[in-house]
Parts: structure tokens; sequence; C-alpha cells
């Protein structure tokens, strides 16, 4: 993969890094009392808890499910920037939860890769759809590195 394809993958996840602050910031007021001042809250939580990086899924393949060719490059490419070698120091790896059937597998297709050269599971626990379960996990994080999980998790009804 080139490395305007990784500048573009840094890209993304940088920008959607801002739209996980909001939400982290949304569900810190809601369980504050109205008085109090939450204009810190996402600040303070990304000096003191993990970063949150957010990529997009592989490319898919003209029919069928899976990845394409491009996909899997991608697959490498995030293996490559994310990894053991790499300084992001992931510790908690996220994607959406497959149907059965086998689509919506290619956020987990994506990010196996890392996951297994970094020796964690991938959680699938979240639908693509339930933000609140994401929000909750993201939250509820205590284990030691940074969380990387699909952007998709953060897809709207207008989306």
């Amino acid at each position: 993969m080139r490395t305007s394809n990784i500048a573009w993958l840094v890209f993304q996840a940088s920008l959607l890094l801002a739209t996980v602050f909001g939400i982290l910031k949304f569900a810190s007021a809601l369980s504050e009392p109205a008085s109090l001042d939450t204009s810190t809250v996402a600040p303070s939580y990304a000096s003191s808890g993990p970063t949150v990086y957010m990529i997009r899924h592989g490319e898919k393949p003209d029919a069928g499910n899976g990845l394409a060719a491009e996909g899997l490059e991608r697959a490498k490419c995030l293996r490559t920037l994310f990894g053991a070698s790499g300084s992001y120091n992931i510790g908690y790896v996220m994607a959406q939860q497959p149907k059965s059937n086998g689509k919506r597998r290619r956020p987990l297709d994506t990010v196996k890769p890392l996951a297994k050269e970094l020796g964690l599971k991938v959680d699938t626990s979240c639908d693509r759809d339930d933000m609140a379960c994401v929000v909750k996990k993201i939250t509820g994080y205590k284990g030691r590195g940074n969380i990387l999980l699909w952007y998709g998790l953060f897809r709207t009804s207008a989306s």
C-alpha cells in the first residue's frame, strides 16, 4: 500500500476521533447533574483514559462477502501502522457484529490480522446500529492501551 494511502487512513482516523470525544462528552453529561459544567469532560477523559482510533473497513469484492484485494491491503496496512512495531499501543479492538449469513464481515476481516498480531480478541458484541453499546464499551474500558474500532459503529439512521 502506498504512503498516500497510509496517510489517508491516519487522516480518516484522526478526523473521526472528534466524533468519539463528542459522544463521550454527551454520555458523561447525561450522568452529571444539570448544574455541572461539562465543557471539559472530553479533554479530561482524553488525558487520563485511552485514545480511541477509528478506522474504515476494507474494500468489498465485486461479488460476495469478505474483502477485495484492496481490502486485504488495507488490513495489512493497518497491521503495519497499529501493530506491535507501531507506537499506537492498541489494547482493545472492536468491530461490528457480523451477520450469520456472512454479511457485514468486512470490519472484522479488516481488523483480525492486527488483533492476531497483538494477541487480542476482537470484540464483536455491538451491532452496527447500537451506538449506546459502543459508548458503554469505550467508557467502561479499564484495560491497558488504546482502543481501535471501526467507525461504522457510530452510524446513524441518516448515514
